[in-house]
């Protein structure tokens, strides 16, 4: 049940709403050979802001990563170093604040790479986070301000 929720939230983020910004769209092609599959979503609000949708469906356990990041000095829009801070969801842990750090390499083409980390505190106490290396494609759009 778990598991369906957080499809459905992820899903629901891709919704076409609002997406005349820049957006990506992310793949983990090494977790699919474990069996727990990753994407992402991060949708451009300006050049430096981006809102992020991160989940990893697994077996033990599914997280749903939901945040804002900032980039410092982009080149081509919510690209190079960024932090960021969001809500996170571990089926096991229950909902954390996590604060995270990322890099973003983008291609000449459309394809990036991004490599990142989340690190917080769930309510109950415990220490959550996520690591996460996504393969990305960039749907140009409307370019954020």
């Amino acid at each position: 049940m778990k598991k369906n929720l957080l499809v459905i939230l992820f899903f629901l983020a891709l919704s076409p709403v609002g997406l005349r910004a820049q957006y990506e769209v992310g793949l983990n092609p090494i977790s699919i050979l474990w069996g727990y599959p990753q994407l992402g979503f991060e949708k451009g609000l300006k050049n430096d802001f981006a809102f992020e949708v991160n989940t990893t469906l697994g077996v033990k356990a599914s997280l749903l990563l939901v945040g804002i990041n900032y980039y410092f000095s982009p080149k081509r829009a919510f690209d190079g170093f960024g932090i960021g801070a969001g809500l996170h969801l571990n089926s096991e842990k229950g909902v954390g604040i996590v604060f995270r750090v990322k890099y973003r390499w983008i291609g000449k083409g459309p394809i990036s790479l991004a490599v990142s980390g989340a690190l917080g505190r769930a309510l109950n106490g415990e220490v959550t986070g996520q690591g996460t290396f996504l393969v990305g494609y960039r749907f140009a759009g409307k370019k954020a301000k």
